[in-house]
Protein backbone atom coordinates (compact mmCIF):
# COMPACT_ATOMS: atom_id res chain seq x y z
CA UNK A 1 0.00 0.00 0.00
CA UNK A 2 1.53 3.53 -0.88
CA UNK A 3 -0.38 6.87 0.33
CA UNK A 4 0.95 10.39 -0.54
CA UNK A 5 -0.40 12.37 2.73
CA UNK A 6 -1.02 10.85 5.77
CA UNK A 7 2.40 12.87 7.22
CA UNK A 8 3.67 15.50 5.53
CA UNK A 9 2.74 18.07 2.88
CA UNK A 10 4.03 20.82 2.96
CA UNK A 11 3.85 24.79 1.26
CA UNK A 12 7.13 26.37 1.90
CA UNK A 13 8.85 29.74 0.77
CA UNK A 14 12.33 30.26 0.19
CA UNK A 15 14.17 32.23 2.29
CA UNK A 16 16.36 35.20 0.75
CA UNK A 17 20.66 35.05 1.57
CA UNK A 18 20.33 38.62 2.13
CA UNK A 19 18.17 38.01 5.79
CA UNK A 20 19.55 36.82 9.08
CA UNK A 21 19.88 33.73 7.78
CA UNK A 22 24.18 32.60 6.73
CA UNK A 23 22.70 30.81 3.72
CA UNK A 24 19.49 31.02 1.75
CA UNK A 25 17.34 27.90 3.35
CA UNK A 26 13.96 26.31 2.46
CA UNK A 27 11.58 27.19 6.16
CA UNK A 28 8.48 25.38 6.05
CA UNK A 29 5.58 28.41 5.84
CA UNK A 30 2.19 25.94 5.94
CA UNK A 31 1.80 22.22 6.87
CA UNK A 32 -1.09 20.96 4.70
CA UNK A 33 -3.37 18.31 6.97
CA UNK A 34 -4.01 14.54 5.38
CA UNK A 35 -8.02 15.99 5.02
CA UNK A 36 -7.07 18.74 3.38
CA UNK A 37 -4.82 16.69 0.77
CA UNK A 38 -7.91 14.26 0.52
CA UNK A 39 -10.30 16.97 -0.60
CA UNK A 40 -8.28 17.96 -3.34
CA UNK A 41 -7.89 14.87 -4.54
CA UNK A 42 -11.59 14.71 -4.38
CA UNK A 43 -12.46 18.38 -5.93
CA UNK A 44 -9.91 18.40 -8.49
CA UNK A 45 -9.71 16.03 -11.65
CA UNK A 46 -6.41 17.02 -12.64
CA UNK A 47 -5.09 16.49 -9.13
CA UNK A 48 -6.21 13.17 -8.70
CA UNK A 49 -4.93 11.84 -12.54
CA UNK A 50 -1.65 13.67 -11.43
CA UNK A 51 -1.94 11.33 -8.55
CA UNK A 52 -2.41 8.37 -10.29
CA UNK A 53 0.01 9.11 -12.90
CA UNK A 54 2.65 9.94 -10.61
CA UNK A 55 2.13 6.38 -8.32
CA UNK A 56 1.40 4.23 -11.60
CA UNK A 57 5.23 5.80 -12.75
CA UNK A 58 6.82 4.97 -9.12
CA UNK A 59 5.38 1.97 -9.03
CA UNK A 60 6.70 0.55 -12.45
CA UNK A 61 10.04 2.06 -12.27
CA UNK A 62 10.63 2.00 -8.27
CA UNK A 63 11.94 5.76 -8.58
CA UNK A 64 9.85 9.35 -8.58
CA UNK A 65 9.21 10.37 -12.37
CA UNK A 66 10.34 14.29 -11.92
CA UNK A 67 8.03 15.32 -14.69
CA UNK A 68 4.68 13.64 -13.02
CA UNK A 69 6.23 14.88 -9.44
CA UNK A 70 6.45 18.45 -10.63
CA UNK A 71 2.67 18.18 -12.07
CA UNK A 72 1.60 17.21 -9.09
CA UNK A 73 2.76 19.40 -6.97
CA UNK A 74 1.32 22.09 -8.63
CA UNK A 75 -2.30 20.20 -8.87
CA UNK A 76 -1.49 20.26 -4.54
CA UNK A 77 0.08 23.64 -4.67
CA UNK A 78 2.60 21.98 -2.38
CA UNK A 79 6.73 22.54 -2.58
CA UNK A 80 6.94 19.13 -1.28
CA UNK A 81 5.43 16.02 -0.32
CA UNK A 82 6.26 12.69 1.49
CA UNK A 83 5.36 9.46 0.09
CA UNK A 84 4.46 6.45 2.58
CA UNK A 85 4.57 3.30 2.09
CA UNK A 86 3.98 0.70 4.14
CA UNK A 87 5.70 -2.42 3.72
CA UNK A 88 4.45 -4.55 6.14
CA UNK A 89 1.78 -4.22 8.81
CA UNK A 90 0.88 -7.86 10.72
CA UNK A 91 1.51 -10.06 13.75
CA UNK A 92 3.37 -12.43 13.72
CA UNK A 93 5.59 -15.41 15.91
CA UNK A 94 9.49 -14.58 15.33
CA UNK A 95 11.66 -17.12 17.28
CA UNK A 96 8.38 -18.30 19.54
CA UNK A 97 7.62 -14.58 20.79
CA UNK A 98 3.96 -12.81 19.54
CA UNK A 99 5.12 -9.68 18.11
CA UNK A 100 3.35 -6.66 16.07
CA UNK A 101 5.68 -5.33 13.38
CA UNK A 102 5.33 -2.58 11.00
CA UNK A 103 7.47 -1.30 7.79
CA UNK A 104 7.48 1.56 6.31
CA UNK A 105 9.08 3.22 3.34
CA UNK A 106 9.50 7.28 3.45
CA UNK A 107 10.42 8.99 0.72
CA UNK A 108 10.44 13.03 0.60
CA UNK A 109 9.98 14.57 -3.12
CA UNK A 110 10.85 18.15 -3.76
CA UNK A 111 7.79 19.55 -6.42
CA UNK A 112 9.22 22.33 -7.49
CA UNK A 113 11.89 20.20 -9.14
CA UNK A 114 11.12 16.69 -8.94
CA UNK A 115 14.22 15.19 -7.11
CA UNK A 116 13.58 12.84 -4.48
CA UNK A 117 15.37 14.79 -1.38
CA UNK A 118 15.55 11.89 1.29
CA UNK A 119 14.37 8.30 1.41
CA UNK A 120 14.48 5.92 3.98
CA UNK A 121 13.40 2.92 4.83
CA UNK A 122 12.94 0.79 8.27
CA UNK A 123 10.79 -1.91 10.35
CA UNK A 124 9.95 -1.74 14.09
CA UNK A 125 8.84 -4.72 15.53
CA UNK A 126 6.63 -5.05 19.15
CA UNK A 127 7.02 -8.40 21.48
CA UNK A 128 3.81 -8.94 23.45
CA UNK A 129 2.64 -11.63 25.42
CA UNK A 130 -1.10 -10.90 26.28
CA UNK A 131 -2.25 -7.55 24.67
CA UNK A 132 -1.64 -7.04 20.83
CA UNK A 133 0.27 -3.70 20.41
CA UNK A 134 -2.27 -1.14 18.36
CA UNK A 135 0.05 -1.43 14.73
CA UNK A 136 -1.03 2.37 14.97
CA UNK A 137 0.89 3.53 17.59
CA UNK A 138 3.65 1.27 16.45
CA UNK A 139 3.80 2.70 12.99
CA UNK A 140 3.72 6.09 14.82
CA UNK A 141 6.39 5.61 17.02
CA UNK A 142 8.45 4.22 13.46
CA UNK A 143 7.59 7.11 11.80
CA UNK A 144 8.91 9.52 14.36
CA UNK A 145 12.05 7.39 14.80
CA UNK A 146 12.52 7.84 11.06
CA UNK A 147 11.55 11.81 10.45
CA UNK A 148 14.82 12.27 12.79
CA UNK A 149 17.26 11.40 9.96
CA UNK A 150 15.00 14.15 7.61
CA UNK A 151 16.93 17.09 6.93
CA UNK A 152 16.45 19.67 9.37
CA UNK A 153 14.71 21.76 7.32
CA UNK A 154 11.80 19.20 6.79
CA UNK A 155 11.31 18.03 10.39
CA UNK A 156 9.78 20.92 11.70
CA UNK A 157 6.73 20.60 8.38
CA UNK A 158 7.10 16.27 9.49
CA UNK A 159 6.91 16.76 13.27
CA UNK A 160 3.86 19.29 13.04
CA UNK A 161 1.29 17.18 10.19
CA UNK A 162 2.31 13.98 12.72
CA UNK A 163 0.25 16.25 15.42
CA UNK A 164 -2.45 17.01 12.57
CA UNK A 165 -2.50 13.51 11.83
CA UNK A 166 -3.75 12.33 15.01
CA UNK A 167 -6.77 14.78 15.64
Amino acid sequence: MTLIFPRLTVRSRHIPPNTNHATSQTMIAIVVTPESVTDMFQASKEAFDSLVFYFSRLEMTGQSDKESAIKLGKALNVDSFLVVRVNSWEYVRKEGDNVGRVGLSLRLVDATTGTTVWKARHEKSSSYMFYRPNLKDVANDLAKEMIAYMPPQYQQGASLSQGLAKK
